[in-house]
This record gives structure tokens, C-alpha cells and sequence, in this order.
């Protein structure tokens, strides 16, 4: 049987990514900006100083080079501020076990799983169906923690694995870091959503595999 929490990176990753996707086009536009600026002191300083030299770029290029970037900043800077909005799916963690000889008791240990989750959280919402042609088992706890449970046949014997995760925004993830907010543990083991979800699937099969295997 194994368990493991999600290290920092993995919980990180899909907030990073989503974040340099929106501000790589934040920064090549500032790029722009400060060209069209930089040519436009060019030749209003060559104008002042009356030094008669011929500018790089003309006035029209500079200003619409400035314009472009200037758009460009506002624009893209205010899609990844609406982006710290919207909810990625966090990885938490997972695990598994294995069952010597029960490759043809997939649904009947699926079962004893769920049935162990229901005693242990009545309120969750849990549904048995097939994954890739193997059953499975879905855990929600109605607030965007969830679980997905696979029992495939490998051989003889029958293999247990699941992966629990959970939906959150980028703006929660920086909130939360706040001392006196709920989940400030960046792993969020101190979060009770998260815990519960990886707690309470990670015993139960364990419990399962106990039970078939003692």
C-alpha cells in the first residue's frame, strides 16, 4: 500500500502555467511600449537639440509602436487579472494498494470502499461507475475537493489506485497564505478539505486491502 501528499510544484504548476501564458504577452507588449518610447525621446530629442539628424523611425512608426504596446499592456495585463479568478484543479495526492488473487473482485472491493466512505462522511456525494472499462468510484465533498478510485485486474490480483484533487483560484491560493486564513499551509495538509479527502480515501482502501488480504 502506498499514500503520498502532492509536493509544492504540483500544486503550484497548473497556477504558474496558466499565469506565464497570460503574462508572456504582457511582457512582449511592454517590449513594444518601451521601443515606441524609446524612439519617440530618439526624435524629440533630435528635434530639440536641432542637430538635423535623420530620426531611425518616423513619428507615425514610434507612436503606433507605443499605442500597440500601450494596448497590449492593458489588455492582456487585465485577461490575466480576470484569470486569478477563475479555478484550476489542484493535484493533492495519491495512492493505492494491491489484493493478491481478487482480479476477479473489482467491483465487489470498489464497493466495500465506497461503503467504508459513506460511514465515514455521510455527506459526500460518491458514484460508482466504469473507467476505461474498469470500476470505478467518484468522491466529491460538494466543495471542489474530490477523489476518483480505479480497481483494475492485473495478472490475478487486483490493483487499487486513486488520486484526489481539488478546484481553487489563484487569488484564493495567495488569500490563504495570510496568516489567520483557512488552509495556510501551502500543502494545504492544514486545509480540512484537503486533509479529509486524502485521509479518508488513502485509510479506506487501506482498510480494504487489510480486510481482503488478512
Amino acid at each position: 500500500m502506498s499514500r503520498a501528499s502532492a509536493p509544492v510544484p504540483s500544486i503550484l504548476r497548473p497556477h504558474l502555467l496558466r499565469s506565464a501564458a497570460f503574462l508572456l504577452p504582457v511582457v512582449v507588449s511592454l517590449v513594444v511600449l518601451l521601443i515606441g518610447m524609446g524612439f519617440s525621446i530618439l526624435t524629440g530629442l533630435s528635434v530639440v537639440g536641432g542637430s538635423g539628424a535623420r530620426p531611425i523611425v518616423g513619428p507615425e512608426v514610434s507612436s503606433g509602436l507605443t499605442l500597440l504596446g500601450l494596448g497590449g499592456v492593458v489588455v492582456t495585463g487585465l485577461a490575466w487579472f480576470a484569470s486569478l479568478f477563475v479555478a484550476v484543479r489542484e493535484y493533492l495526492g495519491e495512492g493505492g494498494g494491491r489484493i493478491e488473487g481478487a482480479a476477479g473482485d473489482a467491483v465487489g472491493v470498489r464497493d466495500l470502499i465506497r461503503d467504508d466512505i459513506g460511514r465515514r462522511c455521510p455527506s459526500w456525494n460518491l458514484r460508482v461507475d466504469e473507467l476505461e472499462g474498469h470500476p470505478s468510484l467518484w468522491v466529491e465533498d460538494g466543495d471542489g475537493t474530490s477523489a476518483v478510485l480505479l480497481a483494475r485486474a492485473i495478472g490475478p490480483d487486483l490493483r487499487i489506485a486513486w488520486t484526489a484533487s481539488r478546484t481553487r483560484t489563484t487569488s484564493a491560493l495567495i488569500l490563504d497564505q495570510f496568516p489567520g486564513k483557512r488552509g495556510s499551509d501551502l500543502l494545504l495538509l492544514d486545509d480540512d478539505a484537503a486533509s479529509a479527502m486524502v485521509g479518508t480515501v488513502g485509510d479506506a482502501v487501506e482498510q480494504a486491502v487489510r480486510s481482503r488480504t488478512g
